[in-house]
């Protein structure tokens, strides 16, 4: 995975200093696991740190919903499109002027992305974020590929623990629930 350096930002740059968890789901996540990531999510908005992803997934949607209303988590948003062009809801404006959130795109991001836009802000995301959380990951789909190469590069993606996820954890994901979250991030 090439990392990219050269990025546009829109907001609290200093999100950056921050300790950083990317959050991510396929879009086909089962509902079934929806409230075991949610109850997660809970987890995590009582954290002081900032809580990074594209925000594209219903559950990637859903979690986002729990962090904007947080006091303690900050929001890197990570957009394949040109930032220039986002239009950012009543609740990332309250989140803005509170320095709470982070808009980033790669320097030579389009108007409407494509694949390899997705693929770029990946590889953004990978080179900012030291820790990635994976909620649901769809079998031979985009985030697999992102997980296999997190590990490739000597990293060790969290995984929500539920049986859906069993071939991750035993590739090499580290296990994690509501319950674990606070204690692992401690530690990692």
């Amino acid at each position: 995975m090439v990392l990219l350096t050269k990025f546009k930002s829109k907001g609290n740059i200093e999100l950056l200093s921050h300790k950083r968890v990317a959050l991510l789901a396929s879009r086909h996540a089962p509902e079934m696991i929806f409230p075991v990531a949610l109850n997660l999510a809970q987890a995590l908005a009582q954290l002081s740190i900032s809580i990074a992803g594209g925000w594209q997934s219903p559950l990637e949607k859903a979690c986002l919903k729990i962090f904007e209303k947080s006091t303690h988590t900050s929001i890197l948003y990570y957009s394949a499109t040109d930032i220039s062009y986002r239009r950012p809801d009543s609740f990332m404006m309250q989140m803005e002027q509170e320095k709470r959130l982070l808009f980033l795109c790669t320097e030579d991001a389009p108007k409407r992305a494509g694949t390899r836009d997705v693929d770029k802000r990946d590889q953004l995301m990978a080179g900012q974020v030291g820790l990635f959380l994976f909620l649901f990951i769809a079998a031979n789909g985009r985030l697999e590929r992102h997980f296999d190469s997190l590990l490739k590069n000597g990293r060790t993606p969290l995984v929500l623990d539920i049986p859906q996820n069993r071939p991750y954890l035993k590739s090499g994901g580290i296990a994690v629930n509501e319950d674990s979250i606070r204690e692992l991030l401690q530690v990692v």
